[in-house]
């Protein structure tokens, strides 16, 4: 049972979760709809990716590529910062870390669909 638990705590399961919850708005939200957290996180980490895709010759992608893309980039970022936050925590009771890991993605969950619609944009 203890080494179950190990095992559990080394994986990214709260960057599993939001990059779940992240796609689920991003593919299912109408651009009128999608809230301005959504938003800023699609647009501005696509934004941030196009000089490596157009160097990698991704410029020509259709748009769903680019959604997994930018998916995968938030899923690595997220799965970074937790598995640095749980190796800072790793002294601290199995139930702490758990508590901290529910602490923020309920905080991910309330910015990414609490915030009020973005409604209609340019980007350039």
């Amino acid at each position: 049972m203890q080494r179950a638990a190990t095992i559990l705590d080394r994986l990214p399961i709260f960057a599993l979760v939001a990059a779940l919850l992240f796609w689920l708005e991003a593919a299912f939200a109408s651009p009128a709809t999608m809230t301005q957290a959504a938003a800023i996180l699609l647009f501005g980490t696509a934004i941030a990716l196009a000089p490596l895709a157009q160097a990698a010759g991704l410029a020509d992608v259709p748009g769903a590529a680019i959604g997994a893309i930018v998916i995968a980039a938030v899923f690595v970022v997220a799965a970074a910062v937790e598995l640095t936050v749980m190796r800072l925590l790793r002294k601290q009771r199995a139930r702490t870390r758990w508590l901290v890991r529910l602490g923020a993605l309920l905080a991910f969950a309330a910015i990414l669909f609490l915030t009020p619609p973005a409604g209609p944009m340019k980007l350039f």
